[in-house]
Formats: structure tokens, sequence, C-alpha cells
């Protein structure tokens, strides 16, 4: 294991986790380029995760993901063609259509899983069992504030 560096000479908290999503992010892409998952982006994973419980409007996959209804039409249409999603009608209303997940989407999803499974892997091994559950938990408790903020500030109108 190495020698922690001083802090004073370390980039910022969300600089390092930066730093960390580009290299994940940098490992999806050469998976799904490596079992022929052409055209999907790291970014889908947004509309394609809340997918996996069921069919969903594109209204509503936009909330979720926290973007505008046109860019999920947009991510919708590379997801179709490249047959991860398809669109069919939905059974509580004619005139609603619903996204459900493929099975190519969904193989992309195991795939997705596969990659996180070895980075938390790599990083148990680095890190030991203790430091990476303790990790964990630090950074859950950092999400939930931050969604617990944006939260505030919706409510507040901010």
């Amino acid at each position: 294991m190495s020698q922690l560096p001083r802090r004073d000479r370390l980039p910022s908290v969300p600089a390092l986790l930066r730093r960390l999503n580009a290299q994940h992010v940098a490992r999806l892409r050469a998976a799904y380029e490596s079992v022929g998952l052409e055209g999907l982006r790291p970014a889908h994973l947004a509309v394609l995760l809340p997918l996996r419980g069921g069919g969903s409007r594109a209204a509503d996959l936009a909330v979720s993901a926290g973007v505008s209804r046109q860019a999920v039409a947009q991510v919708l249409t590379v997801l179709e063609q490249g047959g991860y999603v398809r669109r069919v009608r939905d059974p509580t209303d004619a005139r609603a259509r619903l996204v459900e997940i493929t099975e190519e989407g969904r193989r992309a999803l195991r795939v997705t899983r596969q990659v996180a499974v070895a980075s938390e892997q790599r990083w148990r091994v680095l890190l030991g069992d203790r430091r990476l559950t303790e990790f964990t938990q630090v950074l859950a408790i950092l999400v939930e504030d931050a969604e617990a903020d944006a939260s505030r500030e919706i409510d507040d109108g901010s």
C-alpha cells in the first residue's frame, strides 16, 4: 500500500472525485466497445437504469434523470436505434407510449455492473475492507446531504 500524501498536497475532494469518475467512465466506454455495445455512452445510464423495474414514460425518465424532455428524447432516439430500448403503447393510456428496456439494454446494464464490481474489488485490495466500508459510508453521507440540499433549493423556489 502506498504512503498517503500530505493533505496540503492533495487536490480538493471534488477534483479527486471528478478524476476518479473520469477513470470509471473511460473503463465503461472501453468495456462497452469490447463487447460491441455500439453507440452506448455512460451518460445513457441515466435513462437506462430507471427502466430496470419496468416501462416508463419519457417525461418520467426526464424527471428521474434531472434533465429536459428534449434531452431524454434525444437519448431515447440513440438508445432505440442501438436496440437498447423500445417504445410500446401504454396499456393504461392508448395515447401514451412507454419506454421499455430490451435484452440488449439489459446486457448493457450487466456490463456496467461488472465494471462497477471490478472497480470495487480493486479498491478493496488497495484500501482493505474497513477503509472501503468507511469510504463508502462517507460518500453515502455526502450524497444524501447533497440530494437533501438540492431538494431544499427546489422547495424554496431557488
